[in-house]
């Protein structure tokens, strides 16, 4: 999956499936390249599934991943419900702010997106060094977009 390989992915997955089928991690991980490979209605259902069973698996990326979904197939209000569920739960990540952001520029509520590129980069201030390296890209893009 790192690799953006995720038919194979898939395989490797169906091939543990006996073993880990009722695992958020399993189903969040199966579902994720379903939505890759274009297999929406399959991956929400799993990730769904995921979620139900446990609604921070994953410190909530699923969230993120089913808003990117939904983003790709203009359904925003989805993707917008999910990145915001997502907000509330992990406050420490300006990738989830950047990308509601991006959301809300879409949907022409520039006041709402200037606010969560703001929020971007204040999240990115108070966060630990070790943190810092993997939200650096958002927190830039966020500071540049408000």
């Amino acid at each position: 999956m790192e690799k953006g390989r995720y038919a194979e992915a898939l395989t490797f997955l169906d091939g543990i499936s006996s073993l880990m089928q009722e695992s958020p991690e399993y189903l969040c991980d199966k579902g994720f390249c379903l939505l890759k490979l274009d297999r929406m209605e399959e991956g929400v259902r799993l990730i769904e599934q995921a979620l139900q069973e446990n609604p921070r698996v994953k410190y909530g990326e699923p969230y993120l991943r089913l808003a990117e979904a939904y983003a790709g197939h203009q359904q925003t209000e989805k993707a917008l419900a999910s990145l915001e569920e997502l907000a509330t739960m992990n406050m420490s990540s300006c990738e989830v702010y950047f990308k509601l952001g991006e959301l809300y520029t879409g949907l022409q509520q520039k006041e709402k997106a200037k606010r969560s590129y703001l929020e971007a980069v204040e999240v990115y201030r108070g966060l630990p060094s070790y943190k810092r390296r993997t939200e650096r890209r958002w927190a830039l893009l966020a500071w540049v977009k408000k």
